[in-house]
């Protein structure tokens, strides 16, 4: 075994808590150092991840634009 190479990034999360048609989401934004989103996830309220499915990614783009208008973007 070998080591090719080694990195390290600051990575600052972001969490929502949201009620979402009765259910409670969680929605975390994962940003490097320059702010930019570079991954997020969506959870229900057990803190199971919702998979990208159809479903899935129709309500994380709903909560995108979400997020983004209360914050301005």
């Amino acid at each position: 075994m070998k080591l090719i190479s080694s990195s390290e990034s600051t990575v600052i999360t972001k969490t929502f808590e949201i009620d979402y048609n009765g259910r409670k989401i969680v929605y975390i934004e994962y940003l490097n150092e320059k702010g930019k989103i570079i991954d997020c996830t969506l959870r229900n309220e057990d803190g199971e991840e919702i998979a990208a499915s159809d479903t899935g990614a129709s309500i994380l783009e709903e909560i995108q634009e979400f997020i983004d208008k209360i914050e301005g973007n």
